[in-house]
C-alpha cells in the first residue's frame, strides 16, 4: 500500500516503480466458446427440442454433451479452485443423467410437488417440456439420490434441483470470490517474494 502511495513521488523524481511493487497479474479465463457452446445447447434444448414429443431418441443426449463442453472450459481453467469444485457437481448431475437414459430423473412426487399436469406425474418416461428432466420412478432411476429432488420455491414457480446443482452453485461462488479477492492475495505474496529476492541480491553484491 505504502509503495503505491508513493509511487507518483519517485516517478516525479525520475525513478521508476520497482518490479516489486507492481501488482502481480491474475490469468484470465479463456475458451469462453465452450462455455458458450455448452449454455447455447441446453437453451435450445428446452426452447425447442424439449417441446417437440416426437423428437429422436439420439436428441436426449443435448443436455450432457452440453455439460462436457462446460467441462472442457473448466479444464482449460482448472488452476481456480472454484471451478474445480464446480466440475464435481457437474460431474454428479452428468453421471445421473448418462446412466439414465441422456436426461435428468425426476421421482413422481417431485413431479407432483412441481405442480406438474397429473397426466405428465403419472406417465413413467415422459420429458417434461422447457427442462431437461424426465419423469422416473425411484425404484427404476439409477442413482436416484442424484436426481432432481430438492423442491423449492421462487416466486410464484416451484422448481426442483440435485445435490450437484448445489455444488455447481457453491463453486461459482468460490469462483466469483477468487476473482474478485484472489488476485490482491496473490500480488501481496508476488511483492513479498520479489522484495525477498531483491534483498537477497543486495546483500550478495555488498560482500
Amino acid at each position: 500500500m505504502h509503495l503505491v502511495k508513493f509511487a507518483p513521488a519517485g516517478a516525479a523524481l525520475g525513478g521508476a516503480l520497482p518490479l516489486s511493487a507492481r501488482p502481480a497479474r491474475t490469468d484470465p479465463l479463456h475458451g469462453w466458446w465452450w462455455l458458450g457452446l455448452g449454455i447455447g445447447s441446453v437453451a435450445l434444448w428446452m426452447r425447442t427440442l424439449s417441446l417437440d414429443a416426437g423428437m429422436g431418441g439420439a436428441l436426449r443426449w443435448l443436455p450432457g454433451l452440453a455439460i462436457l463442453a462446460a467441462l472442457r472450459f473448466v479444464w482449460l481453467n482448472r488452476g481456480r479452485r472454484g471451478l474445480r469444485l464446480l466440475a464435481a457437481g457437474a460431474a454428479c448431475n452428468l453421471l445421473v443423467m448418462a446412466v439414465n437414459g441422456g436426461l435428468m430423473p425426476i421421482s413422481p412426487h417431485t413431479a407432483n410437488a412441481l405442480g406438474l399436469p397429473r397426466q405428465q406425474v403419472t406417465r413413467a418416461g415422459i420429458v417434461q417440456g422447457s427442462s431437461k428432466d424426465r419423469v422416473i420412478p425411484d425404484g427404476q432411476a439409477r442413482l436416484a439420490y442424484l436426481d432432481d429432488r430438492i423442491v423449492f420455491q421462487i416466486g410464484d414457480r416451484h422448481t426442483a434441483a440435485s445435490v450437484g446443482d448445489g455444488i455447481v452453485v457453491l463453486g461459482c461462488i468460490v469462483t466469483l470470490l477468487e476473482e474478485l479477492f484472489g488476485g490482491a492475495g496473490r500480488s501481496r505474496s508476488g511483492i513479498a517474494t520479489n522484495q525477498r529476492s531483491e534483498l537477497a541480491k543486495s546483500r550478495r553484491d555488498g560482500r
